[in-house]
């Protein structure tokens, strides 16, 4: 049975007198995809930020290996966990070497110079992420889904137990998606790194997710394997409209469809509402 490198205790976030997160409890496996999903608002941002130590909880806590993650200094932390932000500002023209070095920095000495060995690792980065040949470009240069790739292999750099991904696929068109989620599952099973991101594409997390956690609220709805929590009940509850949930033609997932609101007030067109779970099929 795996262990979980991440647990989440009774977590509790504000933001003044807004209720953000409440008394939240899961945990991570160890080398699993976890993916959490949720309408906007529903506080998945928030939860990534207080996995990583960015933010602290107002009560409950978030435990890395069995220790809460406030009690690690920073320079630790950053050999277990690796974060991936939605968005990066690189206000100076840093070349990708220049940023994928970046993630050697916890492990560099106190003058902070890189080894030969840095650079090595660096460039076994680069290569995984199929970024090698862009090393001495501006970063200013990339296209989005470049860039992305840059901060994955970043992450990689720092040789974390655990990568954290916000959003890592938002603003990317469907091959970068898709390119993206398969260095994501590449990293999974290759390197035994356990992946957590937040995502608002269903679809995408259903093929990927070992686990998924459904948020609204700042509660968690239900969390599980993709087939047992994705069910039409649960996502109206969620999301509040009208979706189909049917087997996906390309294996064993679900698969979520949009209803127009045309096809809800045009009499002559008829919405056929699935079985509530895809286990009863």
């Amino acid at each position: 049975m795996k262990q979980a490198v991440l647990r989440i205790r009774d977590l509790s976030f504000f933001y003044e007198k807004s209720k953000v997160l409440e008394s939240l409890s899961f945990s991570v496996e160890d080398n699993g995809f976890f993916i959490i999903i949720g309408p906007n608002g529903s506080g998945k941002s928030t939860l990534l930020k207080l996995m990583a130590g960015l933010i602290n909880p107002v009560s409950g806590q978030v435990e890395v290996l069995g220790k809460s993650v406030g009690a690690y200094k920073r320079k630790a932390l950053a050999k277990i966990l690796g974060l991936v932000p939605q968005t990066t500002s690189m206000d100076f023209p840093f070349t990708v070497m220049d940023v994928v070095l970046m993630g050697r920095s916890p492990h560099l000495g106190m003058l902070g110079l890189e080894r030969e060995e840095d650079i090595h690792i660096a460039m076994q980065a680069l290569k995984f992420t199929g970024v090698d040949a862009l090393s001495s470009r501006e970063m200013g240069r990339l296209s989005g889904g470049e860039r992305q790739r840059v901060c994955i292999a970043r992450a990689i750099c720092q040789d974390p137990k655990i990568i954290l991904l916000d959003e890592p696929t938002a603003s990317l068109d469907l091959a970068h998606q898709i390119r993206v989620m398969d260095l994501m599952e590449k990293l999974q099973h290759e390197k035994g790194i356990t992946i957590v991101m937040v995502s608002h594409d269903i679809n995408l997390a259903a093929m990927y997710a070992d686990t998924l956690l459904i948020l609204k609220d700042g509660r968690i709805v239900d969390s599980g394997p993709p087939r047992d929590v994705i069910t039409f009940k649960t996502l109206e509850q969620t999301y509040g409209c009208t979706l189909l949930v049917d087997e996906s033609p390309l294996g064993n997932y679900p698969r979520v469809t949009q209803v127009p609101g045309k096809y809800l007030k045009t009499p002559n067109k008829t919405v056929h509402y699935p079985r509530e779970n895809l286990n009863d099929a």
